[in-house]
């Protein structure tokens, strides 16, 4: 049968926890195995962000497939990105910004709840960079090839606007979601890769975070990356990248019913709240400061 999503209402984190152990334990009853588990997880996710997008009246397209054209698959190949073709989970455009979205349902492990840093390592690369890096290379193709066009004929233009990256979480990862945060976890890396040489688990996200800060130097090397920008690119998460849960995102819909402002209140909240250890306080302040 269909899944349905009572309200948006609800979207807490102990109520969500709480249906992902009923979804888990009841599918596990049915003798569902834990790939598709994921799969279906993933699935409501989509759904209930497509609802509420849809319910606020943002326009967006939502997961259709494109094809990468021969030169830009040998340009990314040379980065050690090896794709034929692309899926974006949600796009939104307004006038002068594009936004990637990629949605993640990944939840931090006990382990990292409990300080644990190869686990929070581990979360916080699978759900926020790895995102990040699909973000990045929808960027680099709409870059490279001017416009993108999708298998259903949806078709987007470049025409020189800003692109936002957002990792979009299910779960609320507290002040870990925030860009400063997430940037000092990535840092330390450096610090104990030589250690992590005999951990196979440690290897696998070593190569993951690798492979992220190649498209990075892909885009710095082939477009005009301003400095501020460029700057943060060669290390890590750059300032275009928006990381957000589900009640933050829920928060900016509320407020803002119109593509346009909903794009402009994304970007200025991805530029006060991803440093601040109070998300919901700067947004309000600024949401004030702008009535």
């Amino acid at each position: 049968g269909n899944a349905a999503y009572p309200t948006s209402f609800f979207h807490i984190v102990g109520f969500i926890r709480f249906l992902q152990s009923e979804l888990k334990r009841q599918l596990q009853h049915v003798g569902i195995t834990i790939r598709k588990q994921n799969a279906l997880k993933g699935e409501i996710a989509e759904r209930f962000i497509e609802n509420e997008l849809r319910s606020s009246n943002i326009n967006f397209h939502h997961s259709a497939t494109y094809t990468i054209n021969k030169n830009t698959q040998s340009n990314l190949k040379e980065f050690g990105v090896k794709a034929t073709q692309g899926e974006c989970d949600f796009i939104i455009e307004s006038s002068s910004r594009i936004v990637f979205v990629e949605l993640k349902t990944k939840e931090l492990a006990s382990e990292s709840r409990s300080g644990n840093q190869s686990s929070t390592l581990e979360d916080i690369t699978y759900s926020f960079l790895h995102s990040q890096k699909q973000c990045l290379v929808h960027e680099y193709v709409l870059r490279d090839q001017g416009q993108i066009m999708f298998s259903d004929n949806y078709q987007l233009e470049h025409r020189g606007r800003d692109i936002l990256r957002v990792s979009l979480s299910v779960m609320d990862y507290g002040t870990l979601s925030y860009l400063t945060n997430i940037n000092r976890v990535v840092y330390d890396i450096d610090d104990y890769r030589e250690r992590a040489s005999e951990n196979t688990d440690q290897n696998a996200l070593l190569k993951k975070i690798d492979e992220y800060r190649s498209i990075c130097k892909a885009h710095e090397e082939k477009f005009n990356i301003n400095t501020s920008e460029k700057l943060f690119m060669q290390k890590c998460f750059a300032l275009n990248s928006v990381f957000l849960n589900a009640n933050q995102l829920l928060e900016l819909l509320y407020y803002y019913e119109d593509t346009e402002k909903f794009v402009e209140a994304l970007y200025t909240s991805s530029r006060t709240g991803n440093f601040s250890q109070n998300w919901l306080v700067a947004f309000h302040n600024t949401r004030k400061l702008t009535v």
